[in-house]
């Protein structure tokens, strides 16, 4: 069963593997919110965690395919679990260490050659500059202090624990049973309350049990956007909009829908719940006539 974490509100999935079987299996797509480990400074490929839409989860729940759980956060678990990540920075900066001194050691025998006579001319510099102030250095002298040239590797500079790289895990590696790690929270979970959630909730399922695939619809100035297949591999086709049964809606309001939904090749649908507790749908072409 998937488990999704639910972190000061946030419903959250953490393994990569559930929010595949999310997407294959349930047809849930929820956004990934989480910095990709080799790319942490961009927002245009993000990685785990999973957020899901509160409608997402109560589908997920009622079907009984996921289940809410919060992370453990007693202070003997927070201990030990403490105590481990302390032991793993040590061991991961102990073995970082040792690869860049033979990353070094291997950079530096290959450019021997160079980095030597490098040295070589920074000696004939020095020897150039003290003959100018007067200095008599013979050439027997030069020689031997172009002799004494040492190569000095310079493998232990700038390492410490700061410089040192750190995984960045899915979940929480330090338990020796995964259900150990974490707590149920269903007593955390009330969503649907109001009208409107309730009327989201509807809507949600009906289309998903139509075999629709939705996501987050706010940037089509609707609440969700209906697919009819994978959002990676197709368009939408609808913008959806909740509403209350009894809500009086402007005949601006609907031109301005429908002509949204036609600029952006879409149709609008209004949902809304009827007298007997079911989901119903409008939607709204926009027609220019000539």
């Amino acid at each position: 069963m998937i488990k999704i974490v639910l972190l000061n509100g946030t419903p959250l999935v953490f393994n990569a593997d559930e929010c595949a079987i999310l997407r294959e299996k349930h047809r849930i797509c929820g956004q990934l919110t989480g910095c990709l480990a080799r790319a942490p400074r961009q927002n245009v490929q993000l990685g785990v965690p999973l957020q899901l839409m509160p409608e997402e989860v109560t589908l997920l729940l009622e079907k009984g395919a996921a289940r809410l759980v919060r992370y453990k956060t007693d202070a003997s678990h927070c201990a030990r679990v403490q105590a481990l990540y302390a032991e793993y920075i040590k061991t991961i900066t102990a073995e970082q260490i040792e690869l860049l001194r033979q990353e070094r050691r291997r950079t530096f025998e290959e450019k021997r050659a160079e980095i030597l006579e490098g040295k070589r001319r920074k000696v004939q510099r020095q020897i150039e500059a003290r003959r100018s102030r007067g200095e008599t250095i013979s050439e027997e002298d030069a020689g031997r202090m172009e002799n004494e040239i040492v190569l000095d590797e310079e493998t232990d500079k700038d390492i410490s624990e700061e410089h040192s790289g750190v995984q960045i895990f899915r979940e929480n590696p330090w338990v020796k049973d995964k259900a150990d790690a974490f707590d149920a929270a269903l007593d955390g979970w009330s969503y649907p309350q109001t009208e409107m959630e309730r009327v989201r909730c509807a809507a949600f399922k009906d289309l998903h049990e139509k075999g629709f695939f939705m996501t987050n619809g706010v940037k089509f100035g609707g609440d969700f956007l209906v697919y009819p297949g994978d959002p990676v591999r197709f368009h939408s086709f609808y913008i959806v909009k909740c509403i209350p049964r009894d809500a009086a809606l402007r005949p601006t309001e609907l031109v301005t829908f429908g002509r949204l939904a036609s600029n952006v090749k879409k149709t609008f649908v209004l949902y809304y719940l009827h007298q007997d507790g079911t989901a119903r749908s409008v939607s709204i072409n926009w027609t220019g006539l000539s």
